[in-house]
């Protein structure tokens, strides 16, 4: 787990380095980002989710991604959804662990007509995870935004909580 959180957090690093222009409309969210407001990580994650505005456009982000690294890292293939309530398109971005052997780094692109508030978060220097450029940062949501992007799935029958049958019945 410790593994994939490291390269989880080396390709938002990597999406960071990407021209603004580029990756316009897609924006950082979930868990992963959400621990860079923390400092040390206090939690690790396997995944990396991303709000898009429209499809068409993480392809072309993907791709540079893997130049970024030669082929050699994040080589990647889109992974079917079988059905999701919302637009939702997955990806396996792949890299090779200690032992050699190719793991996927889940990436979830959501396609939702929002704006949220965003600012600039450096990037968590945990042991997990150091950036070669102490100072690099990624623009992700604001503490209050990821809260908002956080209620629905905390509200009863929804993805996140389900509601106890009371003790009369």
């Amino acid at each position: 787990l410790g593994e994939t959180a490291a390269y989880a957090l080396e390709w938002i690093n990597a999406f960071g380095h990407i021209a603004p222009d580029e990756r316009r409309g897609l924006l950082l969210h979930g868990g992963t980002p959400a621990q860079l407001h923390l400092g040390e990580q206090q939690r690790f994650s396997r995944d990396v989710d991303l709000i898009g505005q429209d499809r068409g456009r993480i392809e072309h982000v993907l791709d540079a991604i893997a130049r970024r690294y030669e082929g050699r890292l994040f080589r990647w293939e889109e992974t079917p959804v079988e059905s999701a309530d919302v637009p939702l398109q997955r990806f396996s971005a792949y890299f090779r662990n200690a032992a050699d052997a190719e793991i996927p780094l889940k990436i979830d692109v959501t396609y939702l007509p929002v704006s949220l508030d965003t600012e600039p978060v450096r990037l968590a220097q945990s042991a997990a995870y150091r950036p070669r450029d102490p100072g690099d940062v990624v623009e992700t949501l604001t503490p209050q935004a990821f809260i908002a992007d956080k209620l629905p799935t905390l509200g009863f029958d929804t993805l996140g909580y389900r509601r106890v049958a009371d003790a009369l019945g």
